[in-house]
């Protein structure tokens, strides 16, 4: 598995297990407190990577967005 897949592995299971809502600044800290140094730009790429694929759903507005689980949706 690459880094990449490591990395936001990590941060949907950190989603599944804490809940709530998922802005960037959040997965950020996830992502330092894991050793992982990506800018926040990764953490907001990470979170819409699973919002395309429907295991999360975009809440707030544009300027406070956050990301949280589908409960709809049949997640992986």
């Amino acid at each position: 598995m690459s880094s990449e897949q490591t990395r936001r592995r990590l941060l949907l299971k950190a989603i599944r297990t804490q809940g709530g809502s998922w802005p960037t600044g959040r997965a950020h800290r996830l992502y330092q407190a894991h050793g992982y140094g990506p800018n926040r730009r990764t953490a907001k790429l990470d979170l819409r990577y699973w919002e395309r694929r429907g295991v999360l759903v975009e809440t707030g507005p544009a300027n406070g967005r956050g990301y949280r689980l589908n409960h709809a949706a049949v997640t992986r």
